[in-house]
């Protein structure tokens, strides 16, 4: 025989169960007289509260974790993984979050002595990027990726692409990314466009890479810019050709996406100068992301990886050797920049090659 206590049959106690009664936060916060130590369950937050005297505080069950870095923002605790790993749920339960990025895609590398004279490479694609809850987490263990950067191409040619990234790959719940495309070294070089998402609420379609359809030589007088994502990263930029063109810029990743992270750019494209000094409103400048792409280089000029601890490099000239007609783009910032370009190694004082992407990241929050 259950016995009630109250109005409305809003509590009671039984033999085998006692039941508290049910609230709002708004019928909560309307309360008159309430004491110090009141349970109540909150159909708002869908949990336990009680009374400390001051506010009502939530009764959590204690959530043991282990994987990654771990830091608090705000009301949320975050744990970053750069590298593949495992988050490891040892004891209770919560809802969690995963925010997912692949990785950059490398910029292009034009012909080498003997190729086609003013070549220009296009800047490697941001990689995609996605956003999604996967429930309460129970104890278990659940597989991290974490996608890698698009490698150098250290002869003609197109960059390689930036890996997948993901939360859980082959469960219901997964939350996957894939990586930028790496941009062209033809003449003229295409650039690499923007990765996309999959299987979380936010999804987004990496922006398209800058293409300059013009043939070398032909007074083309800008580069292709990259578009910049939706909900993802941007593409790379493209290039123009000869003195006094501009290199084509990153498209932007998307900032702010999740909590204060964001994607990355795409790579900014090359440009043959003729030997000229470079001016810097035509430096090829990388996608701003996370952290801010970096700016584009060539003779008279400092040329920049993409900012962050995951930006796309920098066009790269081995042993720091001049350069006197590459305008190096600059990388894509974090988390999985675009590399930068290079152009004319054919007329140029020393070899250079696109630069590599930026690695990937899997970031898991939940409420601290």
């Amino acid at each position: 025989m259950p016995i009630f206590v109250g109005a409305g049959h809003s509590s009671f106690l039984h033999n085998n169960a006692v039941g508290i009664g049910t609230t709002t936060t708004a019928g909560r916060n309307a309360g008159v007289g309430t004491a110090t130590g009141q349970l109540a369950y909150n159909e708002t937050i869908s949990g336990l509260e009680v009374y400390n005297g001051v506010n009502w505080a939530a009764i959590k069950s204690p959530f043991e974790v282990t994987g990654g870095t771990k830091t608090t923002s705000g009301a949320y605790t975050y744990h970053t993984f750069e590298s593949n790993g495992t988050f490891q749920v040892t004891e209770g339960n919560r809802v969690c979050e995963i925010f997912v990025v692949g990785g950059g895609g490398a910029g292009g590398t034009t012909d080498g002595p003997g190729g086609t004279p003013n070549g220009r490479g296009g800047g490697g694609g941001g990689g995609g990027a996605s956003v999604g809850p996967v429930g309460a987490l129970t104890p278990g263990s659940y597989a991290i990726v974490v996608g890698a950067k698009g490698a150098y191409n250290p002869t003609a040619g197109a960059g390689g692409n930036g890996g997948t990234s993901s939360f859980g790959a082959g469960q219901p719940y997964a939350i996957t990314a894939t990586g930028g495309t790496g941009g062209g070294g033809e003449n003229p070089g295409a650039s690499g466009a923007g990765g996309s998402g999959s299987g979380g609420v936010i999804n987004g379609t990496g922006g398209a890479g800058g293409q300059d359809s013009a043939a070398a030589d032909s007074g083309d007088t800008t580069g292709g810019n990259g578009a910049s994502g939706t909900n993802a990263a941007g593409g790379g930029g493209s290039a123009g050709d000869g003195p006094p063109h501009s290199g084509g810029d990153g498209g932007n990743g998307t900032q702010n996406m999740f909590g204060a992270f964001g994607c990355g750019g795409g790579g900014g494209g090359a440009i043959d100068h003729g030997g000229s000094v470079v001016s810097s409103p035509k430096q090829g400048l990388g996608g701003t992301g996370y952290y801010s792409g970096g700016k584009g280089g060539g003779l008279g000029l400092t040329v920049e990886d993409g900012g962050g601890p995951q930006g796309g490099a920098k066009g790269i000239v081995p042993g720091g050797s001049n350069h006197n007609r590459n305008n190096l783009g600059g990388g894509g910032g974090t988390y999985g920049g675009g590399g930068g370009a290079n152009a004319d190694n054919v007329n140029g004082v020393g070899l250079a090659t696109g630069g590599e992407g930026g690695k990937g990241v899997v970031i898991v929050r939940y409420l601290t």
